[in-house]
């Protein structure tokens, strides 16, 4: 997939400043790319699927900062991994990138060791970004949608190069034009996310658009914070649910989630 003209990249990184966050991430993915910041590392070759089953599955996230939540956890990342590993989670979300987010490739490859499905969690724009987390391990990327319209971002290049892959693709939306948008894509599953990261403002309400989900698993997205809200998304139909900052904070409460959804 080609990158955006030069032209356009400038034009873009002139809102740098703008109070909308999609174009702060935008302008960092643009710089990380031209940083050379996505490398290569040595992939093994087995790929893991994430699956659906009858009940709900649990998605732990690897997230350490947000601009939103600021420093959320001090712990050690072999730490984290431990308890990652040894829980019941269905798929770990890898936060890569750097700059917001302490994320780093190379988590991807220390947590191949707990043999599950892990999901680059990126601001994903382009081939070589998807190249990059392939090589470090990443079995799924996420594509958003928010951020590939304002931007005018292929979205079916990037789906059809990670599926030439073996990878999956969730597809993040935030609002029902975003939804209709993305189950015309052939992404793998829809990912519904209660914060709208242009604002970084947080709407649970958004988890409703389930019901406009029809073919497609959906994963919950943002502010998940108790069992009870877990059986609750699951009751709504939702087949996966994506905790982070939750578990970063509170990893002692993996262990009580996996009684109910281990």
């Amino acid at each position: 997939m080609e990158m955006p003209t030069e032209n356009f990249l400038n034009s873009r990184r002139r809102l740098a400043v703008h109070e909308n966050m999609l174009y702060k991430f935008y302008n960092n993915a643009i710089s990380l790319i031209n940083r050379d910041y996505y490398t290569q590392g040595e992939r093994k070759k087995e790929v893991f699927k994430l699956k659906a089953t009858e009940t709900i599955g649990i998605i732990g996230e690897l997230k350490f900062s947000s601009p939103s939540n600021g420093q959320i956890s001090s712990k050690n990342v072999n730490e984290i991994r431990d308890i990652y590993c040894k829980h019941g989670l269905r798929a770990i979300s890898v936060l890569t990138e750097p700059n917001f987010f302490s994320g780093n490739l190379e988590y991807l490859g220390l947590f191949r060791e707990c043999k599950k499905p892990l999901l680059m969690k990126d601001f994903i724009i382009s081939s070589k970004q998807i190249t990059s987390g392939y090589s470090w391990g990443a079995d799924i990327i996420l594509v958003i949608i928010k951020l590939t319209r304002m931007f005018d971002i292929d979205e079916t290049e990037l789906i059809n190069y990670a599926h030439s892959l073996d990878l999956q693709v969730i597809l993040e939306v935030n609002n029902i034009e975003e939804l209709n948008y993305a189950l015309k894509l052939g992404g793998d599953f829809i990912g519904i996310n209660s914060r709208d990261l242009s604002t970084l403002k947080i709407d649970k309400s958004k988890f409703d658009l389930i019901k406009y989900v029809k073919d497609f698993d959906s994963i919950a997205m943002s502010s998940i914070e108790s069992v009870d809200e877990i059986k609750k998304l699951e009751d709504m139909g939702f087949k996966f649910a994506l905790v982070g900052t939750y578990f970063m904070r509170n990893p002692e409460v993996i262990e009580e989630i996996e009684k109910f959804y281990g």
